[in-house]
Order: structure tokens, then C-alpha cells, then sequence
């Protein structure tokens, strides 16, 4: 059962339509740099907001509830600044630029926009050669299916020719002891 569960969530995964961040498109560029810029103000703004939240920590001012209630918050903050740093290291690698100005240099360049059509060509092939992968899977299993199955065909006719000497012989000895009932009831020798 749990792998069943296991191969219907890998059928679905595997023949999903392509998201559309695979597709090319002449804006492709500049929606990747925006992308960037946005994800680099949402960092900052996770690191004014940890600045501000220590800030409150620190004062003495601050009752022992609040103060706690801070320390919880710095802590799921730093957690997503994290998180946030990745993506933005990520997106900034995909785009081969490390800072800010570079980011805006690149807002309208026709290189970055062909450089990211051909990131979405490359994943575009790498799904389909996922989906090709399975779907040659799926006919290999076809065929040794249908191997397999021409083999039991073939043991099961195999099978009948070896009982058919034996059927026609019994089928020989059934017809015989009519032919021999029918002889009595022809003598009258039959009750």
C-alpha cells in the first residue's frame, strides 16, 4: 500500500506540466534582476527589523514579557533572514552578479535576458529528459510485460498440446461405450 501511495506521487510529479519560469521570454532578463532586487530589499528589511527588535532587547525599559516575547521573534527573524539570504544567493549566482549596482546595471541588458532564456531552455531539457526517462520506463515495462505474457501464452498451449492426446483418447473412450451401449440397446440387452 505505502508503495502504491509512494508510485502515484511519483507518477504526478513526473508528468506535471512544465512551470512557466522554464519558458523564454524577451523580458526574461529583467524579471530575473527585479526578482533579485526584491529579494535583496526583503533581506534588508529582515535586517532592520532584527537591528530593531535587539535594540529593544537591550533597553532596560523593556518589561520581562516583552523582552521574551522579542527574543522569540529575533529568533523566527533569523531563521528567515536565512532563508532569505539563500534565495537571494541563489538568485544573484543564477545571474552571475554579487552587488546591487551590478543588479541594476543588468535591469535592460540583452545578455543577461538571452542568459536566462538559455537557464529556462536547460531546464526545459532537463524535465523532458526526466519525462522521457519515464516514459521508456514505462515501455520497457510494457514490453517485458508483454514478453512475459507471450511466454505464459506459450506454456499454456504447450500445456493443452500435452493434454490433447490424452483428452481425445478419453473423448475415444467415451465415443467407444456409446457405440457399445447403443450395440445393447440394439440387442435389446439393455434394462
Amino acid at each position: 500500500d505505502f508503495l502504491r501511495s509512494q508510485w502515484r506521487a511519483q507518477v504526478v510529479a513526473q508528468t506535471k506540466p512544465l512551470p512557466h519560469t522554464y519558458c523564454q521570454a524577451k523580458n526574461n532578463g529583467k524579471t530575473a534582476v527585479e526578482e533579485a532586487l526584491r529579494l535583496r530589499q526583503i533581506h534588508d528589511n529582515m535586517q532592520k527589523r532584527i537591528s530593531d527588535l535587539q535594540s529593544t532587547l537591550t533597553d532596560m525599559d523593556t518589561p520581562i514579557w516583552e523582552a521574551a516575547t522579542t527574543q522569540m521573534e529575533i529568533d523566527s527573524t533569523r531563521e528567515a533572514l536565512r532563508h532569505a539570504h539563500a534565495k537571494v544567493h541563489q538568485k544573484e549566482s543564477a545571474l552571475g552578479v554579487v552587488d546591487r549596482q551590478s543588479l541594476r546595471h543588468l535591469l535592460n541588458s540583452p545578455f543577461l535576458t538571452k542568459r536566462m532564456n538559455a537557464r529556462a531552455l536547460k531546464m526545459r531539457i532537463q524535465e523532458r529528459l526526466r519525462s522521457h526517462k519515464f516514459e521508456l520506463d514505462r515501455l520497457e515495462q510494457s514490453y517485458r510485460k508483454q514478453q512475459s505474457d507471450h511466454c505464459i501464452n506459450e506454456q499454456t498451449q504447450n500445456s493443452v498440446k500435452r493434454q490433447d492426446p490424452g483428452i481425445a483418447e478419453l473423448a475415444q473412450k467415451y465415443n467407444k461405450l456409446c457405440e457399445e451401449m447403443q450395440t445393447l440397446i440394439n440387442r435389446n440387452q439393455a434394462p
